[in-house]
């Protein structure tokens, strides 16, 4: 674990018949587009046994788009740069999981949990741009880029896991992900430009982990552990240029590369109450992780190294309506497969996308201090240092007439500030919640393509969740929530300008709370990013704004039965998946 643990043992109620539970319901989307989803939970239980099985859907289209003005600095001139882009993505989406437990008269438990997940992606993208050169004003150029994009990917998992009740967790993990593509690009700046970009990506991730916990009627509590893992991605991308004489291979830009990983984690935890006040948490985990990196030009050790993350939970209870929590944890985050690859993939005549073999994981360090008064009010310090902080940013190249996005590290990244939470009720026909949050950021980059920049920016937020109860027969609940985010916000190089967001609902629950019918509408008035996108930093100058589908109308019905209550089931980390 990289943050406090909290281990809470549920008592069994299980029935000596056999019964079934679930949940069926269905949504209709009204983005730009209409679209919905539906799905499926059944469960079943027989003494022991029990069997969850999850089936889903969804369908949509996604309007995006960017209007942007860039003035491009190159040979000791200045072109500028204004473009036009619009794209369409068609969304098909499924997921299946089906999980089976059993439990033995000692209550030890075995589960076995598959997991499939599938999506086909078709986005068609078409950008206008004009070239206009600030020193020779007749000298003006215009490009047309048409681009279609289609793929599909598959992640399939596997998890066993054995929890015994003498404090034992045993259990193996398997995970495959295969992710084909194709990308049909076409240009006109001048001379006609016909691409086809074929890209592969195979991921096979094993893991096997051992955990041990013991209670002690002093009151001290001790968790350990050790993991394992190992994964490997093949990654392969080809470009194919029509010269007037059918499709031909360019050779010297094939990229075929395959990235093996291998990770090692031990860790150790100790906790101990002390009296009704005081109670503390204390967590170490080592970890030595290894990537090689191998292809037909150049074989490489991306990461060798060794890390320690510490964690810290203390709290100290004044009374059972004060209450103080610190806490500290760490954490490391690695970048895709794909983000470390170098290939290179064409947006338009003047940008695209690359990746960066140098690019490298980045850690967290968080800490925060709670003070919970009269049991609802709270009052929250906190700090989050990443350094290696890595983002994609975007920037002019120095040797042609393109932008390229590619994710780089900083030296780092460092937000600190203040939160007060209040909640609070009007009889029981209002209850509401405010959030409030003041802080600090900064980034700082000492080298990024000739320049260097340290930022800071200091920020607010407000946030207030409404619920209204209307009425109980029938039962109708309305709901409210809004939130703004003052302008400033930093991002690499990026200027953000300021974001809100308004949302509400009406929700009718009925057949004896068996089934409910929500209307909502989310970002109603589309400002939930940033209005402004600016870049203004040494030679690097541009202004976007942003098209994206955000605003939706949403309709949802859901009809449980036999007391149906959604399980939790663990997540299947897809972070290093795909582009």
């Amino acid at each position: 674990v990289k943050g406090a643990l909290l281990n809470v043992v549920l008592s069994k109620n299980e029935s000596e018949t056999p019964s079934w539970q679930g949940e069926t319901g269905v949504d209709y989307t009204q983005y730009r587009h209409a679209g919905g989803d539906a799905h499926v939970n059944l469960l079943y239980t027989n003494k022991g046994f029990s069997i969850d099985f999850l089936l889903n859907g969804n369908k949509r289209r996604d309007v995006m788009g960017e209007d942007m003005l860039a003035r491009h600095t190159l040979n000791s001139g200045m072109t500028e740069i204004s473009q036009h882009n619009r794209a369409l993505v068609h969304v098909n989406r499924g997921t299946v999981r089906l999980g089976m437990d059993y439990t033995f008269a000692n209550e030890d438990k075995l589960s076995l949990a598959y997991y499939l997940k599938g999506d086909k992606v078709l986005s068609d993208r078409d950008a206008f741009t004009s070239y206009l050169d600030l020193s020779k004003p007749e000298n003006k150029s215009e490009s047309t880029s048409l681009v279609r994009d289609d793929g599909h990917s598959a992640i399939h998992n596997i998890r066993l896991q054995y929890d015994g009740h003498a404090g034992i967790s045993a259990g193996a993990d398997f995970t495959r992900y295969h992710s084909p593509s194709v990308l049909d690009y076409q240009d006109t700046n001048g001379s006609r430009t016909d691409m086809i970009n074929n890209t592969r990506q195979d991921v096979s991730r094993w893991s096997v982990f051992l955990n041990k916990t013991h209670s002690f009627a002093s009151g001290w509590g001790l968790n350990y552990g050790v993991h394992g893992g190992y994964a490997s991605s093949k990654n392969y991308s080809e470009y194919l240029y029509d010269q007037g004489a059918g499709y031909e291979m360019d050779e010297e830009a094939l990229e075929d590369n395959t990235q093996k990983e291998y990770i090692a984690d031990i860790f150790a935890e100790v906790s101990k109450s002390f009296g009704e006040r005081f109670s503390a948490t204390v967590g170490l985990k080592g970890e030595y992780f290894k990537s090689d990196y191998a292809s037909s030009r150049e074989n490489m050790n991306l990461w060798n190294e060794g890390a320690l993350f510490p964690t810290v939970s203390l709290s100290y209870t004044f009374s059972p309506r004060h209450i103080l929590q610190f806490d500290i944890s760490s954490d490391k985050t690695y970048p895709g497969y794909w983000q470390v690859s170098p290939q290179v993939t064409p947006l338009n005549s003047y940008s695209e996308v690359a990746g960066n073999p140098l690019l490298k994981p980045y850690r967290t360090y968080e800490g925060q201090m709670v003070y919970i008064f009269r049991q609802k009010y709270m009052l929250v310090a906190f700090c989050e240092y990443t350094p290696d902080y890595f983002v994609q940013l975007p920037y002019q190249s120095d040797t042609e007439l393109k932008t390229v996005f590619r994710f780089e590290n900083m030296d780092y990244s460092l937000e600190a500030g203040l939160a007060v939470i209040i909640p609070f009720n009007v009889g029981r026909f209002w209850n509401s919640r405010i959030t409030l949050r003041g802080w600090r950021m900064q980034e700082k980059n000492d080298n990024f393509h000739g320049i260097s920049y340290n930022r800071e920016a200091y920020l607010g937020l407000a946030h207030m969740s409404n619920t209204f109860n209307l009425c109980d027969k029938p039962n109708l609940k309305m709901t409210i929530d809004g939130q703004y985010v003052t302008p400033g916000a930093i991002q690499g190089i990026y200027d953000l300008g300021s974001m809100y967001e308004i949302s509400a609902g009406l929700k009718w629950t009925f057949l004896n709370d068996r089934a409910s019918l929500t209307l909502k509408g989310d970002d109603i008035f589309a400002s939930s990013i940033p209005r402004t996108i600016k870049i203004n930093q040494g030679n690097q100058w541009s202004r976007m704004r942003k098209l994206n589908d955000e605003r939706c109308l949403k309709l949802s019905f859901v009809w449980k039965f036999g007391g149906y209550k959604e399980r939790e089931h663990d997540s299947i980390d897809t972070s290093r998946f795909g582009k």
